[in-house]
């Protein structure tokens, strides 16, 4: 969550119906068998998505999608809300089907259960991630490319 104050934490563990581990107390508890880790640390995502075999990615139900290159990185499925518009990495990947949109509760577990279940599905659908970018690295040095070229040609 964004909002790790620990009043946010505490209702956002009382709402999970599983058993919960919050990321700052793992030092601390014996326990690991888990179903839900709560990241409950600043900074960490980006790298936790490299264990991942699915990855949620929140904001695409109302307050506006983040980033969905960060698990794309890693080759694994990416979920998503409906509401992607204007983020063009996003509908390019929705239009791919690298990236699976749901639209509730139920979407969300049956597709969260056919990519468990279907492990070649779940491979193919992070596939056209990686690929994905793996076609676009190298923006940087194209676009100061370009930029020198019209520093270049607007010189007196």
């Amino acid at each position: 969550p964004h909002d790790i104050k620990p009043a946010h934490i505490r209702n956002l563990t009382k709402s999970i119906k599983k058993t919960v581990v919050l990321y700052s107390q793992l030092s601390e508890t014996q326990d690991f068998d888990c179903s839900v880790l709560v990241v409950d640390s600043i900074g960490l995502l980006t790298s936790l998505y490299s264990f991942a075999q699915i990855a949620y990615v929140g904001g695409g139900f109302a307050t506006g999608l983040h980033n969905t290159l960060e698990p794309a990185v890693y080759g694994i499925p990416v979920l998503i809300g409906p509401q992607f518009e204007g983020f063009r990495e996003a509908e390019e990947l929705v239009a791919r089907k690298g990236i699976l949109t749901v639209t509730d509760k139920r979407s969300f577990r049956e597709t969260c259960d056919l990519l468990f279940e279907d492990q070649n599905l779940r491979k193919e659908t992070g596939l056209i991630n990686a690929t994905y970018i793996r076609n676009n690295v190298g923006a940087t040095p194209k676009i100061m490319g370009y930029l020198k070229e019209l520093l270049d040609t607007s010189k007196p």
